[in-house]
């Protein structure tokens, strides 16, 4: 079992990183790939709902969760309403890079049914499980507060119908959908033309949501623990906590990472826009004024790789920092 303290750090190195990394994201849709998107949008929102989320999981440790102390009211008000801003970044987050996805592969009718279909249950289901996990009591406050009235009935209700029972749906949702959207790039790109050096590494690089649904099932078995012995709960709290951010973040940055590549390739000549007209709307992103390179000759040669990874076609995926996808649309596919 971890310490509040391990609970912190952890905490907030993963904010620091996903931070990071969303910062890469947003410079290079912004000022390299001249492409922004409702991906972007929600994982920004995402990303605010994580940090709101930390600071909650903070106040939570700093009012005693994860001591080997009993715990205070205020530690079990702040560590279960940190639950909402977990529950909506992993939504968002999902929500993101489905969109994502929509964007560079969604070209079939089939892929983007099973896409869709994805982005809207993630709403449905953020709204089904905030409905079940602060509706079953009033006021709520009986949830942390022992003085309240209803806090016995509360709690025996909650560990009926949540930890008994919803716990391990909500577990096997959350690993499906993680590993379903991880495991959708590889399907895709296993039947492009790829060279097999660059489709191994796309792969790995956007099956990372992989991590994410393997953090979901620790994290219920650990959760189911800590109702089993309720000597130590406080302190066992903290170890729930450390996986539910670590899964937290992973979303953000695992969704994040594929978006970045054009950063780190900045001085190659692939990304200046993309070859649909100016302030186009397609697939949910919209294309910015592409930056001019200084160079005459440096321009054109931008402007026709562009055009040949983007493709002219309003059908075929944009370029969105992740150039080498444009295979994606030339590829044999048959999904």
């Amino acid at each position: 079992m971890a310490s509040g303290t391990t609970l912190n750090v952890v905490n907030w190195i993963g904010a620091g990183l996903s931070t990071v990394v969303f910062g890469i994201r947003a410079w290079t849709r912004l000022f390299i790939v001249r492409s922004i998107g409702l991906d972007d949008f929600f994982m920004l929102l995402a990303l605010l709902a994580a940090l709101a989320a930390a600071g909650l999981i903070t106040a939570s440790v700093h009012y005693g969760m994860g001591s080997q102390t009993e715990g205070t009211i205020l530690a079990s008000k702040y560590s279960f309403l940190s639950g909402i801003p977990v529950l909506i970044s992993q939504a968002f987050g999902r929500v993101a890079f489905a969109l994502t996805l929509l964007s560079i592969m969604g070209v079939t009718p089939a892929r983007q049914r099973f896409l869709y279909a994805t982005i809207a249950f993630q709403f449905i289901w953020v709204v089904v499980v905030l409905a079940l996990s602060y509706g079953l009591c009033s006021p709520v406050s009986a949830f942390w507060d022992p003085a309240q009235a209803q806090a016995q009935e509360c709690l025996t209700k909650y560990h009926e119908v949540v930890v008994k029972g919803w716990n391990y749906f909500q577990t096997i949702w959350d690993a499906g959908t993680d590993f379903s959207l991880a495991l959708f790039p590889a399907l895709i790109l296993g039947s492009t033309n790829m060279k097999m050096r660059l489709k191994i590494g796309l792969i790995a690089l956007m099956g990372l949501g992989v991590l994410t649904g393997i953090c979901a099932i620790v994290k219920a078995i650990e959760y189911a623990l800590l109702f089993s012995n309720t000597e130590d709960s406080n302190y066992a709290q903290a170890t729930i906590f450390i996986w539910t951010v670590v899964q937290l973040y992973i979303v953000i940055i695992a969704a994040s990472i594929p978006c970045c590549r054009a950063f780190f390739r900045k001085n190659d000549h692939t990304t200046v826009g993309n070859s649909n007209e100016l302030g186009a709307y397609s697939h949910g992103r919209i294309t910015l004024k592409p930056r001019l390179a200084k160079h005459p000759h440096t321009r054109q040669i931008r402007t026709q790789a562009s055009r040949t990874l983007v493709g002219d076609r309003d059908d075929e995926p944009l370029n969105m920092g992740m150039s080498d996808l444009g295979d994606v649309s030339s590829g044999k596919q048959t999904i």
